[in-house]
């Protein structure tokens, strides 16, 4: 199997954050239909718009992203926030508590809820799920698979999110795989229920993702106020990359892709939150100066593996069509 492309996008709500002046409200939306046709259309790109309650039940904002969706641009997915579906408190938007943390009822009930919205939204089902602040586990996929959902894309290898409450992907597959319901990290004997997990590509500039892997493990058992990650990557060894504009620069993307492509291809999965597209709306715009030099990297990096390195580009559908037959 040649590598394939595929570009996630959250289409959320705008992000309180230090500095930021007002409520949360969905206004990056209303940028999407000129990041479509800049940039995903004019290189072929079809994105997975992984949609937010909020934004599924705003008029304005699920006009613009039927309207690219029908015309055959995109997929529709869900994605969890789930302090902003219905019988959460104001209390519940500013804890921002995670997604794995929730009861099994409590979960289950806000995921049926969120699809039930999206179907009412856009006259689709949605089959792609990302949870909320990467706060996925072994329920979560069971849930979905109950749901009908085909594809899960919450993890992110190398990275752990437990200070926050949530979850610890270091240990997860780089490549899709069928997730455990005991352990999102681990992959299940079988098929499991036909649920994919298709993670976001994190890795190195150097192929052995591996043994780059069990050095950062062995530094991550130590105190974290030696700051020897720092140092040892000061040394040589390499840092870790996310293939997404809010995290890595142009370099550090190349790097990473080509890394991926020496260690046989499968799949490049690239992500970013739709509020990176508006000044201000997220702390990796915060400025127009900010804003634009994320964007023109999203567009380097995408013609950099799609013109330059011969990657395809699928939609998550699409993969899992290729993955499972």
């Amino acid at each position: 199997m040649g590598t394939k492309l595929i570009v996630t996008v959250d289409a959320e709500e705008n992000w309180e954050w230090p500095g930021s002046s007002k409520w949360p409200d969905t206004a990056n939306i209303r940028f999407i239909p000129e990041l479509q046709k800049d940039i995903f259309d004019s290189i072929g790109v079809r994105p997975v718009y992984l949609v937010t309650y909020p934004v599924a039940t705003d008029k304005e904002s699920a006009s613009i992203l039927k309207d690219i969706y029908y015309s055959g641009r995109c997929e529709i997915g869900a994605h969890l926030h789930h302090w902003n579906v219905p019988s959460s408190t104001r209390d519940d938007v500013i804890a921002k508590s995670a997604q794995c943390r929730l009861s099994r009822e409590l979960e289950k009930h806000k995921i049926e809820l969120l699809t039930r919205k999206l179907e009412e939204s856009f006259g689709v089902r949605p089959v792609t799920f990302r949870a909320g602040r990467w706060a996925a586990d072994g329920e979560t996929i069971e849930i979905l698979a109950e749901l009908g959902y085909k594809i899960d894309v919450s993890v992110i290898p190398l990275t752990e999110y437990s200070c926050e409450g949530g979850a610890d992907f270091f240990t997860a597959p780089f490549t899709p795989y069928y997730p455990s319901y005991n352990d999102i990290c681990r992959p299940s004997a079988g098929k499991n229920n036909n649920l994919l997990e298709v993670p976001v590509t994190c890795g190195f500039y150097n192929k052995d993702f591996e043994r780059w892997r069990e050095v950062h493990m062995r530094l991550r058992l130590l105190p974290k106020w030696l700051h020897l990650v720092g140092l040892f990557t000061l040394f040589g060894m390499p840092p870790i990359i996310k293939l997404s504009p809010e995290s890595a620069d142009l370099g550090q993307m190349k790097n990473l892709v080509n890394a991926v492509i020496e260690r046989g291809g499968g799949i490049l999965h690239l992500t970013f939150h739709s509020s990176l597209c508006m000044t201000g709306a997220c702390p990796y715009s915060r400025t127009d100066k900010e804003r634009t030099l994320r964007i023109e990297n999203l567009k380097s990096i995408l013609y950099y593996i799609l013109s330059k390195k011969g990657v395809e580009s699928f939609t998550a559908g699409e993969v899992y069509s290729s993955i499972h037959g």
